[in-house]
């Protein structure tokens, strides 16, 4: 095992020629082909034994400096002002993005388009991003669920959910309807785990306050116009405040969160409840499931006897769309309303 000693370049004075002198030590196969490929670099200079190339005669290596070791610029052999020719297959040319509108044409490729504008490659509603931004919502609430202001974005995911439920468009193929589906029934999910996580805040807020002997304050309004006062909310007239202890604040929260969730108890249905938003989904889930119209989604999925999967054909304790409700349901029951 050994690598030659050493290696000579000669510079003649015919013509710039550079004549190598290899000196070899050992006659092993590896010391062959290391010194064939040091040969074969050697041609690269010198082609044929010829004389050196243009680049390596040009360059003055005494002079060079700092930059001596440097990889000479490759030259432009192009006409001038033509860019270099990439002589490749037209699949490759077009693999690599080079090929042009006119090579196209020549291979019958037509040109790429993306029509943004055709009406049939939009989704019909914007009950899927909608949905998604609700959620996304939910899930970045301040963590201390501060009461009241925690309520106003639930309230606003219950709109969402009544608005989707509703949509005349998702039922249309199956795909929109089963993403409607999860989706909503996810936000149901969603507001049920909200809703005790502001349960959670109320009693941890009040044992706070009672431990630290501080009272709290508890703000009241007629959510209603009837008192002549032109507004409503905090704003109208019959607003005021009262001062309340740890123990009195917290059973008074409470019944608020729970008309969020069960509704008032005289029945008015001014505002959503969570309740009643399960509700309605599992009414329209039955619905969904029993028709029989021009209406259903054409697209459904078959079995191989052509026979739709889901719907009317399989038990109602199959069906994931309810078990979302109940699921929401079961959270619900589970809450401290004490």
């Amino acid at each position: 095992m050994g690598r030659p000693k050493k290696r000579q370049r000669v510079q003649e004075d015919t013509g710039g020629r550079a004549d190598v002198v290899v000196v070899e030590t050992g006659t092993s196969n590896r010391d062959s082909d290391e010194v064939g490929r040091l040969n074969a670099f050697d041609d690269v200079l010198t082609p044929r034994g010829g004389n050196l190339q243009p680049w390596v005669q040009t360059m003055d290596w005494n002079t060079a400096g700092d930059d001596a070791y440097a990889m000479p610029a490759l030259t432009n052999v192009s006409p001038a002002g033509t860019p270099p020719a990439i002589n490749l297959h037209p699949e490759l040319l077009e693999a690599t993005g080079e090929e042009t509108l006119e090579t196209r044409a020549t291979h019958n490729h037509p040109p790429p388009t993306m029509d943004l504008t055709n009406p049939t490659n939009q989704p019909k509603c914007a009950c899927l991003s909608t949905l998604y931004l609700t959620l996304s919502s939910l899930e970045t609430m301040d963590p201390n669920f501060p009461f009241p202001f925690v309520l106003q974005p639930l309230r606003q995911a219950m709109q969402t959910a009544t608005e989707v439920l509703s949509c005349p468009q998702c039922p249309q193929k199956f795909i929109s309807a089963i993403q409607n589906t999860q989706l909503a029934g996810t936000l149901l999910m969603s507001l049920a785990d909200r809703f005790g996580k502001v349960l959670e805040a109320i009693t941890t807020e009040a044992n706070r306050a009672s431990e630290a002997g501080e009272g709290k304050k508890f703000h009241l309004a007629d959510l209603t116009t009837s008192g002549g006062s032109g507004t409503s909310g905090l704003g109208c007239a019959t607003a005021f405040s009262i001062e309340l202890s740890p123990e009195e604040w917290r059973p008074m929260c409470k019944k608020v969160v729970r008309a969020e969730v069960f509704g008032p108890n005289d029945g008015n249905g001014c505002c959503n409840y969570l309740i009643g938003v399960v509700e309605r989904m599992e009414s329209r889930q039955e619905h969904w499931h029993d028709r029989k119209g021009p209406d259903s989604a054409q697209d459904f999925p078959k079995d191989k006897d052509g026979v739709a999967i889901g719907g009317s054909n399989i038990p109602r304790e199959d069906h994931v769309c309810l078990k979302l409700c109940a699921y929401a349901r079961k959270v619900v029951a589970g809450f401290d309303w004490r």
